[in-house]
């Protein structure tokens, strides 16, 4: 009766995110009466702070303890692991999608939320009532004791995806380096996780692109204060004269240029764009 209130004491710290009292009171649990659940335990809490340096390799140590003291619980065991590395990736993937409307990235946050109601829990792992103290953690809601102070804290969009990235697939190896891969529960696991890989791979491949999009479509005048010194303002401000397209002998467009202030400003642009992209397939003004 007493180990059964102490291990509600510890869920309801590690609930409260307060992961030294939780800690604290499962490994007196698990030191004093060599309990399976108490290293159960520890091994969630490690794993709900994945983001604030403890590591999947103190998670895994921590499960196969409590593998070792109950080994006729290992498939049981085997499927917590899988449930709260859900809890803990699905959060993340929240974390994502909110940064992603911060930064108006509206198609992309209704991506995420779509397949973040997707993404389930396997379906009976929650039954074995030998662990039901630490496995109410799942029951409760995504995010109910995963530490994410250091992901709130990031501002930048693309650092927070690059970490979220590399914990993601952190977990997923840790997981996969442990249990049953035949069975149904990894199966889902494994198809779960790869979705939120391939999301947040997506939303990294889509910073960039935005990143080069922006670069090539700001103003000239502010491109060129950003991107160019002021000795080559004068060479791309040439392009509206058309001196760039006599230097490569096509006089016709070059007078076209040179008439109309290099096409109405629009080709001359364009070009000058281009010279500072290396993207010029003539004369380049700035070489």
């Amino acid at each position: 009766m007493e180990n059964n209130a102490q291990l509600d004491f510890a869920t309801l710290a590690l609930k409260g995110r307060r992961y030294q009292e939780a800690e604290n009171i499962y490994m007196q649990l698990a030191t004093n009466n060599n309990s399976s659940e108490a290293w159960l335990g520890i091994g969630v809490c490690k794993l709900y702070q994945l983001t604030e340096g403890k590591t999947m390799d103190e998670v895994i140590f921590c499960f196969n303890k409590a593998r070792n003291i109950s080994p006729e619980l290992t498939t049981e065991l085997n499927n917590q692991l899988i449930m709260h590395t859900m809890v803990v990736l699905k959060t993340y993937a929240q974390i994502i999608e909110a940064a992603a409307i911060k930064h108006q990235a509206a198609k992309k946050a209704a991506q995420t939320g779509a397949l973040i109601a997707g993404l389930s829990i396997v379906a009976g792992m929650n039954s074995n009532k030998a662990f039901s103290t630490v496995a109410s953690l799942a029951g409760t809601g995504a995010g109910v004791g995963v530490a994410v102070q250091s992901l709130n804290a990031m501002s930048d969009y693309n650092t927070l995806i690059k970490h979220v990235l590399n914990k993601c697939n952190e977990a997923f190896l840790g997981v996969s380096s442990l249990v049953n891969k035949e069975s149904a529960e990894y199966q889902q696991f494994d198809n779960n996780v790869k979705s939120i890989i391939s999301y947040v791979e997506g939303a990294l491949k889509s910073v960039s692109s935005n990143s080069s999009s922006r670069k090539k479509s700001t103003g000239f005048m502010k491109y060129l204060m950003l991107n160019a010194s002021s000795s080559d303002h004068f060479k791309l401000m040439q392009a509206y004269f058309g001196v760039h397209k006599f230097k490569e002998g096509n006089s016709i467009m070059g007078v076209i240029y040179l008439c109309t202030l290099g096409g109405g400003f629009v080709l001359a642009y364009l070009d000058s764009v281009k010279m500072l992209n290396d993207e010029y397939d003539g004369h380049n003004l700035l070489n």
